[in-house]
């Protein structure tokens, strides 16, 4: 059974009181929280009247009422008593009877009627406001825990603080990417100055209490200067910060508008206690965010290195990565630019512009400028007007660059949707990921022009030295067949077996010569070549990095090249962004029957089984498709890591495989084991004797299960 609320005692108190005293009306104030009045409007005039005549007094006390003040009933009010009721010695609230004009006074008697109650009400509000605070607070928590969303989170809360604390109204200001605090959710406030808010931290209360991360505790009437545009009914205040594991996230305020009611101590232990619950839930909250965030980053990468392996015509290639970026980026319209000088840039790729584009120089050079000086990074957003600029739209631009050439990828899309620092971060992984696209197909042309030369020369030559003299040799034996026909027969036959011999080689030639520019045998540059390409980009963001191939083999497959580079790419990427290595040593070793790739940093290492079995709930597929990239070409990927002591990484790929195209020589691998080349340990044990005769984990990880389907 639903206990009574503490409003609905204390209506049913106020018309018992009035009865008992023979009194034509009561009016009863509790705390703030609740107020029932019988017979009487509850106007705030009237709890200011109350509560002024009651402040000084602990005892009953005839109360004077204005001239003319009247009843519910249109009678005029004659005499009035009241009561100030205490429970240890603290107030909680107010009780009041009146007569009407012509019914008599108030006696001593029904003063001491009145004193008595004092004792048996104040207990039993005490009690029945403990219990609704309780209970309010544990509400606010359940709904809190039962949201869905960020969003919905910060409503329930306000709504479950104020509930909780009796308030009048309440908000939740949160610290923006400006370091602005800004309402995101509130209760009792109008809109217009809900969404007006935007309060720089160290200004006005909750600046304070943003940068001090001390909560304050307002009392009576609010009129400190620092606390501006507050309604001046409101008799109390408290703002308190919402303190995370990582600084503060923003405040949480709530007001009061009720008269002799204020915050008091207790209500701030309690605000405290709520604020801290919600910095809980909104850290997992955006926790949760950036897991998404992350999986949609990994998946949007991912997609887009597939492009990078199956690249085809340039323009088209560069029309698909755009089209990606548009998709995972919400975006309406975007290109790729490739600069070419001053105010002067190439329009690679187009999306959603359908005029206009003549105008793309001189705004993708004002983006760029902006992006220079506002970061780092080089991307930033445009929301100043530009000629090429469709009504309602906000642009976001990212440098790209490739060796000696730069260019642009620019994003847009309506501005009531403002790119996010997440989407920013997105965009500039998406622009690293079209920059390798763009310098692989700028080296996949530079590399076609420079064979296409090659074999234009390798041809000249043969043709000189082959066909040339061939034919050479047949018109000479011709010309002898010609001079001999006449005085000798037999020669003239001997010179046309040689000159048919020799018209036969020549068509060999030729036809050697139509084989040869039919064949595609893979030429393209040498792994290591490739490798110092990427082991150059890594030492261009700032990564340590010593190179060293050893030993000499046959050309790598295709498919093989390709997963050492993307192997090495992705480790050398997770060295710089998680690593803080002082040394990364790259290691290629290549011999007739495998390849080996080892990459071993001295930084600050990780838990690998706790990484691997986290990855999937996480959204983190690095590790994972470093492993299936090995997979899909036979190979095995090793990784041995200590927190504190460095990460080591190998990668061994057969160049002879088995019948099954997959997989060495050697004793069959069990399900979830890594085999480790100078870190192997026994299968039984869970951790192997270094060099140093320290006891360290084996490289050992559980097998994942496909998370992304090529």
């Amino acid at each position: 059974m639903k206990p009574d609320s503490l409003q609905e005692v204390s209506s049913r108190v106020v018309s018992l009181v009035a009865e008992l005293l023979g009194a034509d009306a009561s009016i009863l104030i509790v705390s703030g929280r609740a107020t029932a009045a019988h017979n009487l409007k509850p106007t705030t005039s009237w709890q200011r009247q109350l509560v002024e005549a009651s402040s000084t007094s602990a005892q009953p006390f005839e109360w004077h009422l204005p001239e003319g003040t009247r009843l519910a009933d249109g009678r005029e009010a004659g005499r009035a008593i009241a009561l100030q009721l205490r429970v240890a010695a603290e107030p909680l609230g107010f009780l009041a009877v009146l007569r009407a004009e012509g019914r008599g006074t108030f006696g001593p008697e029904d003063l001491g009627r009145l004193r008595a109650l004092g004792p048996l009400l104040g207990p039993t509000f005490q009690a029945h406001l403990s219990t609704e605070v309780t209970t309010a607070v544990l509400s606010a928590l359940a709904e809190a825990c039962r949201a869905t969303g960020t969003q919905e989170l910060l409503e329930k809360a306000v709504e479950g603080t104020v509930r909780a604390l009796g308030g009048s109204g309440g908000s939740v200001m949160l610290l923006n990417e400006k370091g602005e605090l800004v309402v995101r959710a509130a209760r009792g406030l109008p809109q217009d100055v809900v969404e007006g808010i935007r309060q720089p931290v160290g200004e006005g209360i909750a600046g304070y209490v943003a940068r001090s991360g001390e909560p304050v505790l307002l009392t009576g009437p609010v009129r400190d200067p620092r606390f501006k545009g507050v309604d001046p009914g409101i008799d109390g205040a408290i703002s308190v910060p919402l303190r995370g594991s990582r600084g503060v996230l923003g405040v949480l305020n709530v007001r009061r508008k009720a008269v002799g009611a204020p915050f008091d101590l207790g209500d701030l232990r309690l605000a405290l206690t709520l604020a801290q619950g919600l910095a809980g839930a909104l850290e997992r909250a955006r926790e949760a965010v950036e897991a998404n965030e992350d999986r949609r980053h990994a998946v949007a990468l991912f997609e887009l290195g597939r492009l990078v392996q199956r690249m085809g015509d340039e323009s088209e290639s560069l029309r698909g990565a755009l089209t990606m970026a548009c998709d995972y980026l919400g975006a309406r319209a975007g290109l790729i630019a490739q600069k070419l000088g001053d105010d002067q840039w190439n329009v690679l790729a187009s999306h959603g512009f359908a005029d206009r584009e003549e105008d793309a120089p001189r705004a993708i050079e004002q983006l760029l400028r902006e992006a220079r000086a506002t970061s780092a990074d080089g991307t930033a957003t445009l929301g100043a007007s530009v000629p090429w600029r469709n009504d309602g739209t906000v642009y976001l631009g990212v440098s790209l660059e490739v060796g000696d050439v730069s260019g642009a990828l620019v994003l847009g899309r309506d501005e009531a949707r403002p790119f996010t620092i997440n989407d920013i971060s997105l965009a500039d992984a998406v622009g690293m990921q079209i920059s390798g696209l763009w310098e692989q197909l700028i080296a996949r042309r530079d590399e076609g022009t420079r064979l296409i030369a090659e074999e234009r020369q390798r041809i000249a030559h043969d043709l000189h030295d082959g066909l040339a003299q061939e034919l050479s040799g047949v018109l000479l034996a011709i010309e002898g067949t010609q001079l001999a026909l006449a005085q000798d027969p037999e020669a003239a036959r001997r010179q046309l077996a040689k000159a048919i011999r020799s018209t036969r080689e020549c068509l060999r030639d030729v036809r050697r010569y139509l084989t040869m520019l039919r064949w595609d045998d893979g030429l393209q540059e040498g792994t290591a070549r490739q490798l110092e390409h990427v082991v150059a980009e890594a030492m261009r963001q700032g990564l340590p990095v010593e190179l060293r191939a050893d030993g000499k083999g046959p050309a790598l497959p295709r498919d093989v090249q390709r997963t050492v580079l993307r192997v090495a790419r992705e480790a050398l990427t997770n060295a710089h962004k998680h690593s803080r290595a002082r040394k990364v040593e790259v290691v290629l070793t290549q011999r007739d029957q495998v390849v080996l790739l080892s990459v071993e940093d001295d930084g600050a290492g990780f838990a690998v089984l706790d990484t691997m079995k986290r990855a999937p709930a996480e959204g983190r597929y690095g590790l994972v498709g470093m492993r299936e990239r090995a997979e899909s070409v036979g190979g095995r990927l090793e990784i041995a890591s200590v927190p504190g002591r460095g990460t080591r990484l190998e990668l061994m790929v057969p160049l002879v495989r088995s019948r099954e195209g997959a997989g060495v020589s050697g004793p069959p691998r069990e399900e979830g084991q890594v085999l480790a080349r100078e870190m192997a340990a026994p299968p039984d044990t869970d951790s192997v004797e270094a060099d140093d005769g320290e006891v360290r984990p084996k490289s050992l990880f559980r097998r994942l299960p496909t998370l992304l389907k090529r």
